[in-house]
């Protein structure tokens, strides 16, 4: 998928971000979104704060169903990543 159809998706909707390893959580409405590796990184503004990483393999999915959950293994720790995505 090209960035502009990524931005035509993205741009304007409320994302919420949760990390589970150390507890943070983000949320803000997407102004801005760009290519970043595997990943696409939104923001609130072009060059404003560290961002969300949205890793590419499950965008669809966010997009479509509005969420997305993954469990990770950090050293025997097992911690969650969430994503929600709204109007």
């Amino acid at each position: 998928m090209k960035i502009e159809e990524i931005r035509k998706l993205l741009v304007g909707k409320h994302i919420r971000y949760y990390n589970g390893f150390n507890g943070h959580l983000d949320f803000f409405t997407i102004g801005y979104a760009e290519k970043k590796g595997d990943s696409i990184k939104v923001s609130p503004e072009k060059g404003k704060g560290i961002g969300i990483y949205i890793p590419n393999e499950f965008l669809q999915e966010l997009v479509d169903t509005g969420k997305y959950k993954t469990m990770g293994n950090v050293e025997g720790c097992r911690f969650c990543e969430e994503w929600e995505l709204r109007k």
